[in-house]
């Protein structure tokens, strides 16, 4: 696998990486997105093969996944680098990382020297991908659904999470057994708003720093018919993407005390969608301000006469 000028080397991975500890130079996104695409190219071919038609075991599976992502030079990490091993009860624990929350979708361990958290995600049947967005015109508005998510829709995810400006991520490869796909994040802190919005003023304070990191992703807020809770549109390549399950626990803040989206659901907007006018504004205000850098007023915008609708 012929990666793209390495700008630093993971000591506990040994994969080059453009993430080396809670600070992320701005410069060094655009480097962290090519290395993306590339491991998220050759992980999709590695974990999709033709099937025998014999049932194949866990443990199989991911056998034949291990020996496709050699053959294929995706980063192989043994889970020993990370300190982590399986518990008497099948459970992942490390003798090195601190275990942090984990989310729908993966185990998340701090490593305290570097400030880099380590994502985990389970590759195996018994594992989850968590979900994605699907989103379909109805009547005078557009629904939302969340329907469960593929290996690919998740790399998919990472990869256009951290091209629209979120939180930096980096995917490192799979774990050298096949079951797990190792990502990695800088370390960002907690709000005490995600313990709950128990109070007025911890609702207002999460609204003001949800607000700003949706900027950082030049997020447009969709309001319509059938959407039943906060959907942003933000643009990547000329693509519209919806973006949801923006609660508490999302919203952190980076080394630098900016608000960031550590994570989200995502989901493609169909072109069907033009036909609502307050997704079209959206998605043309979202365009605009991805193509120029500048956000357009709502006033301004004129569906008829938008070429890039």
């Amino acid at each position: 696998m012929n990666e793209h000028a390495p700008i630093y080397i993971d000591f506990l991975t040994g994969m080059s990486t453009t993430i080396t500890g809670a600070e992320f130079p701005p410069a060094n996104r655009d480097e962290c997105a090519a290395l993306n695409r590339l491991r998220a190219g050759c992980i999709v071919q590695a974990t999709h093969f033709d099937a025998s038609g014999k049932p194949v075991s866990p443990s199989g599976w991911s056998a034949l996944v291990a020996r496709r992502a050699a053959e294929l030079k995706v980063p192989l990490i043994p889970l020993g680098h990370l300190g982590l091993t399986h518990s008497d009860e099948g459970f992942l624990v490390s003798r090195d990382l601190n275990k942090l929350q984990s989310g729908a979708e993966a185990q998340p361990y701090l490593d305290d020297a570097s400030e880099v958290v380590y994502k985990l995600f389970d590759l195996t049947p018994a594992g989850s991908l968590g979900m994605k967005l699907h989103f379909t015109p109805s009547g005078e508005g557009m629904e939302m659904n969340k329907v469960a998510a593929r290996l690919t829709d998740t790399l998919e995810k990472i990869c256009l999470l951290h091209e629209m400006g979120a939180h930096p991520t980096e995917i490192v490869g799979l774990a050298e057994t096949g079951d797990f796909l190792i990502v990695k994040q800088p370390k960002a802190r907690r709000r005490p708003y995600s313990q709950g919005l128990t109070t007025d003023e911890y609702r207002r304070w999460f609204e003001d720093e949800r607000h700003e990191a949706i900027g950082q992703i030049k997020g447009v807020e969709c309001i319509s018919r059938g959407l039943r809770e906060k959907v942003v549109i933000s643009a990547v390549d000329g693509n519209p993407w919806g973006i949801a399950d923006l609660h508490e626990r999302n919203i952190m803040l980076d080394a630098t005390g900016r608000p960031t989206i550590i994570d989200a659901l995502i989901g493609p907007v169909p072109s069907e969608a033009l036909r609502v006018p307050a997704v079209a504004e959206s998605i043309h205000r979202a365009l605009v301000w991805r193509r120029t850098g500048a956000l357009p007023d709502k006033d301004r915008f004129d569906a008829g006469d938008d070429a890039e609708l």
